[in-house]
């Protein structure tokens, strides 16, 4: 059941609260898929429809390029060559078309306001996750970020969050991971943390996926939501 009520109180009494950023705080989608099928282009080969991303892109660039060798049936020697280009097409442009989700600035700043803590945990390149930070406006809120290079080991493994928390300067009870795909909830479940569950990202979670604390569908109910907490 989506509830911003519910996840209001998952937030409520946290000393920090870490986010998984694609599909998360922000829409980048257009932008991956743009450089996706550019660099499939520079090799010859043909576009893929969003969908390909869409349903690969929590695994990073890796796996999205992988999805597409498989949607067009190419060989799998193709893989090392499509993610050199694809990451070299997206770091041209990591956030030109990439939307932050509404209500998010404000839900951010409130959680700066009180003192909690505020971190980011990706499959991108920690590198191309800041640019887009930046190029978006969230950067200046986000106190760290960690991504699939930062300790050699990307999501569901929880090295990553555990080392987001760490740096958080938090224990695993204090904090609160917030994502939007299966392997946000298989994180944070490795790693013994609660997750809340944006569900108008890309991801699909059953409804009876275990870890899951809340979830919910904007930002900005959520937002008003805190507001209405004492």
């Amino acid at each position: 059941m989506v509830s911003a009520a519910e996840s209001a109180r998952a937030l409520q009494g946290r000393r920090a609260v870490v986010f998984d950023l694609d599909g998360t705080l922000v829409d980048t989608l257009t932008d991956l898929v743009v450089a996706l099928n550019a660099a499939l282009a520079e090799l010859g080969a043909a576009a893929v429809p969003p969908i390909v991303v869409r349903t690969t892109l929590h695994g990073g660039l890796e796996a999205s390029a992988a999805g597409a060798l498989r949607y067009l049936d190419l060989p799998e020697s193709m893989a090392e060559p499509l993610v050199l280009a694809y990451g070299r097409h997206y770091d041209r442009a990591p956030a030109r078309r990439s939307v932050v989700y509404d209500g998010v600035p404000e839900l951010l700043s409130r959680l700066v306001r009180d003192g909690v803590r505020v971190g980011v945990c990706t499959n991108k390149r920690a590198a191309q996750a800041e640019r887009v930070l930046e190029a978006t406006g969230l950067a200046p809120r986000i106190a760290t970020v960690v991504g699939a290079d930062t300790c050699g080991r990307r999501k569901p493994d929880p090295a990553p969050l555990r080392l987001s928390v760490s740096r958080l300067g938090v224990g695993a009870a204090e904090a609160v991971f917030v994502g939007d795909s299966l392997v946000d909830v298989q994180t944070a479940r490795a790693t013994g943390i609660d997750c809340v569950l944006h569900t108008a990202g890309y991801g699909i979670v059953a409804a009876d996926e275990p870890g899951v604390r809340a979830r919910f569908g904007r930002y900005a109910t959520l937002v008003a939501a805190l507001a209405a907490r004492p």
